[in-house]
């Protein structure tokens, strides 16, 4: 799975599809970046337990693809520190290298969810921000910067759970696997994905409507990613 990433506004990545499936697209995607900008920073926050998915680090660095491996508990203290470099990269005509920012899976990182009650301390303004805004911030002016989000979300409710209306539209190209009608007309206005079999995946592009189907692919071996990536 190849996707290119652009310097526009909401050309991040969300990835929803079955935890089986979830290391061969990550690897496939992360690896053909990589090959396409060699300068990629690769920031991979690992959430994944051994009783679900299958974590992508070791798989990287056999892969020989530099990585910054963050943990949950130290999640929001790197999206704070992302949050601010994009800040700080400010104009995108700026030249500045690609940052690829891999959250693999959503659901493990409570710091980074969305408030449900609004915060009218009077040090509120003063305080740093949390979490869950500089991920929204990340996602809104991220790919201007050349940060973009690659996410892993386990189902729509914890979209939904975790992002404001306003961040989801900040995903907009749309990797699925097969699910129900229901959640795939509200990812992508289309009850396509509830057809497809367990072998076949879809990207949409929410900036067109553009859907394209292809079919999973197993995890490659690293040895020959690193081969390929140093020729």
């Amino acid at each position: 799975m190849s996707i290119e990433l652009v310097r526009d506004n909401g050309r991040n990545v969300l990835l929803m599809t079955s935890p089986e499936a979830r290391a061969a697209i990550l690897a496939s995607i992360v690896s053909g970046i990589v090959k396409s900008e060699p300068s990629t920073s690769i920031v991979y926050f690992d959430g994944t337990r051994v009783d679900d998915a299958q974590s992508l680090t070791p798989w990287l660095s056999d892969a020989g693809i530099e990585t910054s491996v963050v943990k949950v508990r130290d999640s929001e203290a790197e999206m704070a520190r992302l949050n601010e470099l994009i800040q700080q990269r400010g104009d995108h005509d700026q030249e500045v290298s690609p940052v690829l920012v891999v959250v693999d899976p959503l659901e493990r990182f409570r710091d980074l969810r969305q408030e449900e009650n609004f915060n009218f301390s009077l040090d509120a303004a003063a305080a740093s921000v949390d979490g869950s805004v500089a991920f929204q911030n990340v996602l809104r002016d991220g790919p201007q910067a050349n940060v973009f989000v690659l996410l892993v979300c386990g189902s729509v409710e914890t979209l939904s759970r975790w992002l404001p209306r306003a961040s989801q539209h900040d995903l907009e190209l749309r990797i699925l696997g097969q699910m129900n009608a229901s959640d795939s007309a509200l990812l992508i206005d289309s009850p396509v994905a509830s057809d497809l079999s367990a072998a076949t995946m879809l990207l949409y592009d929410d900036s067109d409507g553009r859907i394209a189907k292809f079919r999973q692919c197993d995890l490659p071996d690293p040895a020959a990613v690193k081969k390929w990536l140093s020729s």
